[in-house]
């Protein structure tokens, strides 16, 4: 199926005590992703749900991974971005003016996938 994401079997850092906590998922997050950590230090499963973006990016796939990776390719970081999304005071998962209203409100941008997508094409 060529538009899912791959999903990753999920980590935990081995040090962490139970891999719940936002603190031990973030700590998770940088264990995995640092090249010094042996697969002796981590444990799976975890509770961290790592996805993986198609290697041509945007021109692939045009989904939030592959969109994020791509930002943080042009911005010469290294190329893994933790994501999340934001929920509406319902419940449901925030779209629309509620991200935009979001957005102002924490002082965060807002970027479509497909201006990302746009921008692969013309470079």
């Amino acid at each position: 199926m060529p538009h899912r994401v791959s999903v990753c079997p999920s980590p935990r850092w081995r040090a962490s005590r139970w891999g719940v906590s936002a603190a031990d998922r973030a700590e998770s997050i940088r264990q995995t992703l640092d090249p010094d950590t042996s697969s002796q230090d981590i444990v799976i499963p975890g509770h961290v749900l790592p996805l993986v973006a198609r290697r041509e990016g945007p021109l692939a796939r045009q989904g939030h991974c592959e969109g994020a990776v791509e930002l943080a390719r042009r911005a010469g970081l290294f190329p893994a971005v933790v994501m999340s999304e934001v929920m509406a005071s319902d419940g449901s998962m925030a779209k629309g003016q509620q991200l935009v209203d979001f957005a102002i409100r924490f002082d965060c941008h807002i970027v479509e996938i497909e201006k990302i997508h746009q921008a692969v094409l013309q470079a």
